[in-house]
């Protein structure tokens, strides 16, 4: 997964210009608004912004962003990367260390174009929570006595379909992904689950299919009434092709590529044909789960990302602004939810921060991620505080996109140039910045991450 840091700077100056002309009072987003446009204090010299280059991409280095896993076209691709490294680890540490494989859950509901996304992506919520808490993810067994014969009978508290589920095939760590698109039917948040389950007890999972979907449903339609819905659909035979519980199988892998690949399979456990309605997917568990900037959809259908490339190539303000619209509206239903979420037992974190510090991880990883020559980054220019405000101040409330084209020539031969000559069109001159002594400390140091 590469992150283009020229188009995710296009995309969200272009989304900070509608923010700051539309919403200048909402405070929940006071953080995109300043997302890459102040520069951290802490520097061990006068704050300053550099600008990096690898010879095939670059960066900024040196400033403030928002860490918003939603809304911030470029916060997403980075953080969303990064966890999906850490999926691609566990995927690696389990196999090998437990024997588990992973098999993938994905979680619908119907909606209608009434619907908005704040209030399906509740309902999606309110589901997820009751179908997985019921029955406190155990099978609590207990016994009663017939009037008449004083026989001893068994029987079972509540619904425990998702708690015998991973009871019985020895389930204890799972990931969980919401996410999101648009279509002719409005917003459409759905749910990816990564569930690893022993190699042992693979064969029982089919055991569980049928229990799991109507349990989802019913869950889903409590949830619903409770809502006041009553546009939600009477019966699971109505909306059943709109209902999707399929999981993915590990078991086949094509020599030579990653476990984390999958093909989705139907209840019967047929393989879906290529092409198809259904998700059907060989780039990887890690990446379907956290690379929703990356995705394809069907015709006439957006992620997130794609709603803000359409509102780039809209040709009037008035059709740009209601991509936006939209774009907002997502935005105001996601915030301060949790995108990603892990689960909190049997130490799945702990298990990943172990398998960083072993030999196939440095060979695997770092050899195919860090050890190249490209992964050299240099500093190209640097500006100060007062020319760093006046880039961003063009970028905020005027027609330019000045961050993006610097990055966009920072990579060329002769880039130092174009940008001082780029600034200089707008009276911003930096002609006069000498070598920075931090230059040299900033190009000795290896990032590890291996998206940066």
């Amino acid at each position: 997964m590469k992150i283009d840091n020229v188009s995710d700077n296009r995309l969200l100056t272009m989304w900070q210009k509608y923010l700051q002309k539309y919403h200048p009072t909402d405070t929940n987003t006071r953080s995109l608004k300043l997302c890459g446009s102040q520069i951290i204090k802490n520097q061990p010299s006068k704050p300053a912004v550099f600008v990096l280059t690898n010879g095939e991409r670059s960066k900024f280095f040196g400033l403030a962003t928002c860490n918003s896993a939603w809304a911030c076209p470029k916060c997403t691709a980075k953080m969303m990367a990064e966890k999906g490294a850490r999926i691609a680890i566990a995927i690696d540490a389990l196999a090998k260390w437990y024997n588990q494989q992973p098999l993938m859950m994905t979680l619908t509901l119907p909606h209608t174009k009434h619907m908005s996304c704040e209030e399906t992506f509740q309902l999606l919520q309110d589901t997820w929570r009751l179908f997985t808490r019921a029955g406190n993810h155990k099978s609590r067994n207990k016994y009663y006595y017939t009037a008449k014969s004083g026989e001893r009978r068994e029987y079972r508290v509540g619904n425990d379909a998702y708690g015998d589920f991973r009871q019985s095939l020895g389930i204890k760590h799972i990931v969980r992904v919401y996410e999101f698109t648009w279509g002719e039917n409005s917003w459409h948040p759905h749910i990816h689950a990564l569930i690893w389950c022993p190699k042992k007890n693979w064969n029982k999972i089919a055991d569980f299919e049928e229990r799991l979907m109507e349990r989802w449903w019913t869950c889903a339609k409590f949830c619903a009434l409770r809502m006041r819905n009553k546009r939600f659909p009477d019966t699971l035979e109505e909306n059943k092709r709109r209902i999707e519980i399929f999981f993915a199988d590990w078991r086949k892998i094509p020599k030579g590529r990653h476990r984390s690949l999958f093909i989705s399979k139907t209840p019967e456990g047929k393989i879906y044909p290529v092409p198809s309605s259904y998700y059907i997917s060989g780039w990887g568990g890690d990446n379907e789960l956290t690379g929703l900037n990356y995705k394809k959809t069907n015709p006439e259908h957006y992620t997130p990302h794609m709603i803000l490339v359409e509102a780039q190539k809209a040709k009037t303000p008035q059709e740009q602004k209601q991509w936006l619209d939209l774009y907002y509206e997502y935005a105001k239903a996601t915030f301060r939810h949790r995108r990603v979420e892990w689960s909190k037992r049997d130490g799945l974190t702990e298990i990943i921060n172990r398998w960083k510090q072993t030999k196939d991880y440095i060979e695997i990883f770092k050899k195919k991620f860090m050890a190249k020559e490209t992964s050299k980054w240099r500093v190209v220019v640097w500006f100060n505080e007062k020319q760093w405000y006046n880039i961003s101040f063009n970028d905020r409330f005027g027609e330019t996109y000045l961050q993006a084209e610097i990055l966009a020539h920072a990579h060329l031969p002769d880039g130092k140039q174009q940008i001082q000559q780029l600034l200089l069109e707008h009276n911003i001159d930096i002609t006069q910045n000498k070598t920075h002594y931090l230059e040299k400390f900033i190009e000795d140091q290896v990032f590890e991450n291996r998206y940066a």
